[in-house]
């Protein structure tokens, strides 16, 4: 599954097979199945370059997902990292301080 989003008003492409895609614009999600996707890329070449300009953004739904679980984990583990670390310190103070 593509995600296209579109950030200037809507546009409707018809592909060689008949088929019309309907891009809502204005920043709403436009989700398409990857063959869709394929086609529209294949027969309007054009919109690489409206997304080199920045008028249009295009995702991968499960890149998208992958990513955000990976900086959830990264979070999770960061913060085990942490509470380790505080642990730690106040184990080794403790036994500074048992010491005296």
């Amino acid at each position: 599954m593509k995600i296209i989003i579109l950030h200037n008003d809507s546009c409707c492409f018809r592909l060689k097979n008949g088929k019309e895609i309907t891009l809502k614009g204005h920043h709403e999600i436009n989700e398409l199945s990857n063959a869709d996707f394929n086609a529209l890329l294949a027969e309007y070449p054009h919109l690489k370059i409206w997304e080199e300009k920045g008028f249009i953004t295009f995702n991968d739904k499960k890149q998208d997902n992958l990513k955000a679980d990976n900086a959830m984990n990264d979070e999770k583990k960061e913060i085990e990292r942490n509470e380790k670390a505080v642990n730690q310190a106040v184990e080794t103070v403790k036994k500074a301080t048992e010491k005296k």
